[in-house]
Parts: C-alpha cells; sequence; structure tokens
C-alpha cells in the first residue's frame, strides 16, 4: 500500500507499506490404510505479516478480531499471526478438532490461542456440541497480562414428539498488572446453564420452553466477588398455515438481583418482561388481510437531547448559524435546516439518568379486496370490486407511568402523557381505492393522521400531522398518461421551550404530472403544482402562495442504462399582510424554497459497460432568489469482482 497521509503539504508523508498472507491446506475425504477406513482429514496452516506502514483498502480483520485474540487495543506495531487447525471426522456423525494460533505486534504485545471442538450428530442418540477457547496475551505497552478461558456446549435428543435439551455457558477473564495479583478492571467470570425443551410439529404448531440461571462475578479490591444472579424464562409458540391463519408468540422473563456490593456501584435489582406477538389473517383468496403486531418490554431508559453531528459538505441536512447569543455553545437553535449544502445531521442521544419505562409497539393492518370473491358479471358486484381499502393503525409509546398495566393494556387514556411519555407516537392511516389496480383509471382518497409527545432532557415537543389527499391517474392515450393530486395538510409542532421548530401549518396544494412515451426508450414529462401554506402560529397570519414547473426528458438504453435531465422553476411569493422575506419562518413552511424565483436543473447519465462494470455521471445546478448559479457535478466507475 501506498498512503499519502496529506497531499496539500509540502513534506513528504508518502509511506509505503506491504502485507502478506500465505495458506497451506491437506483435505483427505477418505484417509485409509490398507482396507481400513479411517474416516476424514483436514490440515490447515496459515500465516499473515502486516507491517505498521500499510494501511488496507477495507476492513481486513473479523468483527470479533479484538475478543478473539484477548485484547482491548493494540499498540501500532508490525504484525504477524499463525493459525494452524486440524479437524478429524471418523465417521459422518462425529467430529473433532484443534487449532492453535499466536498473534504478535513486535515488541509490545503476544496472544496464543488454544481452541477445541467436538462434535455428535447421530439423531439415534443425540446431538451434542463442545467447544472450549484459552487465550493468554502479553502486553508489554500497557504493562499487563490476562487470560480468557471460554467453554460452551449443548446436547439435545429426540424423543417422539419432543426434545429435550440442555447447554450451558462459562467464561473467565482475568487481568493482572504484570508482577501483581490482584485482578484489574475488565476482569469477570459468569456461567449460565439452560435446560430447554422444545415440540415437534403438532396440529401445525409447534413450542418451546427454556429455563436460564446465570450467574455472574465481577471484581472489587482485586479478587473476584459475586456481583448478580439472573433467572430467565422463555416461552414461544407457533402456528403456521391453519385456515389461513399464521401466528407466533414470545414470551421473555428475566429477573436480577445484584448482591449489596455491587448496589452500592449503582446496579440496581431489575424485572424484565418481554412480550412479541404476530399474526396474519388471509381468508377467502386474501379478499382480507388482517397483520397484528403488538411487542411490550419493560427496560429503563432516558430522556433524550438532540446532538448535531458534523459530516461532509452536501451530506447533511443542517448548517450552522454560528455562535447567535455569545456563550461559546453550539445551541440547538443555532442550527436551521437547509435544502442543499448541508453538513450536519441530528441525532437523539439518551441523557445520564435512567427510568424504569414500559416500552410498547402495536400494529393493526387490514386490506380488503372484494374484487378476489364478487362476480363481475353482476352490477352490483361489479361496483363493490372496483373498490378496495387499507386501514393502518400503530401505537409506540416508552412511558415512565407506575402503573405499567395502563401501558400493556392499551389504556389510550395514559398513552401521550405530559408526566410520563418519554417518547410516543399514534399513527392512522386509511385509503380507499377504486380500481386500484387499473392502469387506464385509479383514484385514491387518503387520510393520514399522527399524534406525537417527545421528552427532551431540556424540553417537552408535542407534534400533529394531518393529510387528506386525492390522487387521480389515468391514461388519456396509450402514450399519455396523468397523475393528478390534492392535499390538505396540517402540521403543528408546540415546545414548552421556545424553539425554530415550532410551527402550525396549514397548506393546500394541487399537482399534476403529464408523461408522454411515445416509445418505450423515451419519455417526456411535464409537472405543475400550486399551494397556499399558512402558519397560524404567527399572529399576523404569515401566509404564501408557492407554483412550481417542471420539465423532464429521459431516454432508456434498453438493458444498459439511461440518461435523464430536468429543469425546474419554483416561485414563492409572500402574502402582502406578511411581507417580509428577513423575517424567520420555519423550514417546513415553505420545504426549504427562498422567496423569490427558484431555477433548477439537472442531467444525469448511467451506463452499464459490462455486467461487471458501470459509470455514472451525474449534474445539478441552481439559482435560487436571484442568486449566482451553484454547480455540481460528480462521475463515478465501478467494478464488480
Amino acid at each position: 500500500s501506498q498512503n499519502d497521509q496529506n497531499r496539500l503539504s509540502a513534506i513528504d508523508r508518502h509511506q509505503s507499506g506491504q502485507a502478506v498472507k500465505l495458506t497451506a491446506r491437506y483435505r483427505e475425504q477418505e484417509v485409509a490404510i490398507g482396507s481400513a477406513k479411517l474416516g476424514e482429514l483436514d490440515v490447515s496452516f496459515s500465516e499473515r505479516y502486516v507491517d505498521r506502514k500499510f494501511v488496507s483498502l477495507d476492513r481486513a480483520n473479523e468483527v470479533e478480531f479484538g475478543r478473539k485474540w484477548n485484547f482491548d487495543a493494540l499498540p501500532v506495531g508490525d504484525e504477524e499471526i499463525r493459525e494452524a487447525s486440524l479437524l478429524y471426522r471418523p465417521t459422518q456423525a462425529i467430529s473433532v478438532s484443534a487449532a492453535y494460533g499466536s498473534l504478535e505486534r513486535i515488541g509490545s504485545f503476544y496472544a496464543t490461542r488454544t481452541q477445541g471442538e467436538a462434535d455428535l450428530s447421530d439423531s439415534s442418540i443425540a446431538e451434542i456440541h463442545y467447544t472450549i477457547e484459552d487465550i493468554k496475551s502479553t502486553d508489554d505497552f500497557l504493562g499487563r497480562r490476562s487470560s480468557w478461558l471460554r467453554q460452551r456446549g449443548k446436547a439435545e435428543r429426540d424423543i417422539g414428539l419432543v426434545t429435550p435439551g440442555i447447554s450451558f455457558e462459562t467464561e473467565r477473564r482475568s487481568i493482572h498488572r504484570t508482577g501483581s495479583t490482584d485482578l484489574e478492571g475488565g476482569s469477570f467470570r459468569f456461567w449460565q446453564i439452560s435446560p430447554l425443551l422444545s415440540t415437534d410439529e403438532v396440529f401445525r404448531m409447534r413450542g418451546t420452553a427454556e429455563f436460564q440461571v446465570r450467574n455472574e462475578d465481577s471484581t472489587i479490591s482485586g479478587v473476584f466477588r459475586e456481583a448478580s444472579q439472573s433467572m430467565t424464562q422463555l416461552y414461544t409458540w407457533q402456528l403456521r398455515d391453519w385456515n389461513a391463519l399464521s401466528s407466533s408468540l414470545s414470551l421473555s422473563l428475566r429477573n436480577t438481583e445484584f448482591t449489596e456490593a455491587f448496589r452500592q456501584r449503582g446496579n440496581l435489582n431489575s424485572d424484565v418482561v418481554m412480550v412479541r406477538s404476530q399474526t396474519k389473517f388471509t381468508p377467502w383468496r386474501r379478499a382480507l388481510e388482517a397483520d397484528v403486531f403488538y411487542a411490550f418490554s419493560n427496560q429503563r431508559s432516558a430522556r433524550l437531547e438532540r446532538v448535531f453531528v458534523r459530516v461532509a459538505k452536501g451530506d447533511g441536512n443542517y448548517r450552522y448559524l454560528g455562535d447567535i447569543n455569545g456563550n461559546s455553545i453550539a445551541d440547538e437553535n443555532e442550527f436551521e435546516l437547509t435544502r442543499f449544502d448541508g453538513d450536519y445531521v441530528v441525532v437523539l442521544l439518551p441523557g445520564e439518568t435512567l427510568h424504569p419505562v414500559a416500552d410498547l409497539q402495536a400494529s393493526l393492518r387490514l386490506r380488503l379486496q372484494p374484487a378476489r370473491i364478487l362476480e363481475a358479471s353482476v352490477p352490483f358486484q361489479s361496483a363493490l370490486a372496483s373498490l378496495s381499502t387499507e386501514t393502518f393503525l400503530r401505537l409506540d409509546e416508552k412511558s415512565s407511568d407506575p402503573n405499567t398495566s395502563n401501558i400493556y393494556l392499551l389504556r389510550l387514556s395514559r398513552f401521550l402523557n405530559d408526566q410520563n411519555t418519554i417518547s410516543g407516537a399514534q399513527i392512522i392511516t386509511q385509503d380507499l381505492h377504486v380500481f386500484e389496480n387499473q392502469p387506464e383509471f385509479s383514484l385514491r382518497l387518503r387520510f393520514s393522521q399522527r399524534k406525537g409527545l417527545l421528552q427532551l432532557v431540556s424540553s417537552q415537543e408535542r407534534s400533529y400531522r394531518r393529510e387528506r389527499t386525492a390522487r387521480l391517474r389515468w391514461q388519456l392515450v396509450t402514450e399519455i398518461a396523468n397523475q393528478t393530486e390534492f392535499t390538505n395538510r396540517r402540521d403543528r409542532v408546540l415546545a414548552t421551550v421556545p424553539t425554530s421548530r415550532e410551527r402550525d401549518l396549514v397548506s393546500n396544494t394541487l399537482s399534476s404530472d403529464f408523461s408522454y412515451r411515445p416509445d418505450r426508450e423515451w419519455e417526456i414529462g411535464f409537472r405543475f403544482e400550486a399551494g397556499r401554506v399558512v402558519d397560524e402560529l404567527r399572529g399576523d397570519q404569515a401566509a404564501a402562495d408557492l407554483n412550481e414547473q417542471g420539465l423532464r426528458l429521459v431516454y432508456g438504453f434498453i438493458t444498459k442504462g439511461q440518461f435523464r435531465s430536468e429543469l425546474k422553476r419554483e416561485e414563492v411569493i409572500l402574502a402582502q399582510a406578511s411581507a417580509d422575506p428577513a423575517r424567520i419562518y420555519p423550514f417546513e413552511f415553505t420545504n426549504g424554497r427562498v422567496f423569490g424565483k427558484t431555477f433548477l436543473w439537472s442531467a444525469g447519465f448511467d451506463y452499464r459497460i459490462t455486467m461487471n462494470i458501470q459509470i455514472s455521471v451525474q449534474y445539478d445546478g441552481r439559482s435560487e432568489g436571484g442568486r449566482q448559479p451553484v454547480h455540481f457535478a460528480r462521475a463515478e466507475a465501478r467494478a464488480f469482482f
């Protein structure tokens, strides 16, 4: 590899690195001495060397590389890994294997790893699996040594319609300072044993039950002390394809108790309940489709806070306005949403204080398609067959209500509660279709509503969004199609602390899109949109009129790619009563469009040269509100191997 850490610097930081990996393998599928067949043998050896200056194009190590070699962080240095393995399978049902390896960061870190496995897979006897791993490491850079012993196993046997079994897992990790016998932080040990019982399919039903007992130890004053004990019950039930009904249910009950010494460290006893159910019912040749989902758990959670993270320019949707209040802190109200060239994104991070919460997710979907069972030749049935509906309901609630039955029993009066709700949403969507699957003519009427509440560390936000739309699609002639849509929308956000996100918008929008396809390669489209938005939260009834026109051209290279171009004009006109362009309006007021006229144009080209080589070119330009044009172009070539 060749890595120049700073191409703009006159100082030569160019570094060349090398890496090499060699692997040798011998496999004999039928070892025999004379006429005696002894089974299968598989032997392998590998060595990898990576010098400190080598920079990989992509990740070269497995995800759990640190766990495999028993380290938390490796110092910089040349690295050498040697591994050898042996697998012997005397019969198809029995196999044993052993492996040994070493990792060395020359002069600073050294680890050895030994692993053994044994498998028995004979249905007449049992299914048995056992694995043991022992990793020892010495870190001269941090001045410590560590050993990590891991064991796990599982055994099952079929007895008629039931399969009893048992599994276990144990780990012990000891970390010591060089020359000391006291245990360091990060040391732990635990054991877990889990009897289980599963059933074969009976009357299209299956079930499993598992009971887990776990004991964990951690360090206090350099020695292991018992930290906690936990007991977990796991139950699952499945019903598959019985009279158009499928269902599944899983239940998890976990009780964890900490010893007094570890409760003083801030650990709390907990009882966790997790329920998950999913049911699907599709009778009458799928004329009715019903999906019901329910999930509940109690856990510990914290209130959230918005944090703005900087990203590459153009990859974000926020921009920083500067230290407006002069407190040398990037406050939330100093960031604003932007349509183009954003260099920040927002993430919701939990605060420091944890609260016991009940977390519920539930949804219901109903879809009716009478055409699947009605006769189109009967006039009344034909009219019903042209209709179809879909209803979707969803509840999300994370609440600290001390009476958790209010949550899991769906007492909606306790949802979206100012005192208890951490975050929550209630969504309803109702669609009515006329001739849904007819390309010549179709109509969709939709009502959608969402209520939400979010408790942040510093404030509370309550949101409401309602949308009513009518969408009409029809094929005027074979080459010309149109889609026209009318939307009435209300978008409201209210917060306990003044913020630029607050709004109460009411808008009406009409849009229509015509497409002309003279043949399969060409498409010419024209789209226009007109609407009005009013912010009822502002005392002077701030309002704006919006209109948009667009023209597009698309040419397709059959099985190879396409060329597309688009020209768009947008205009935002403030109402006379609020004609103050300098005033700060919420982003959603115009969806980021600036006042005045904006022109957008773009062209793109995608082409597949071969099955494994593809090129793409994209150009975008814009001129917002009479400003100087901005141009952006990108070209990319990809090769797949």
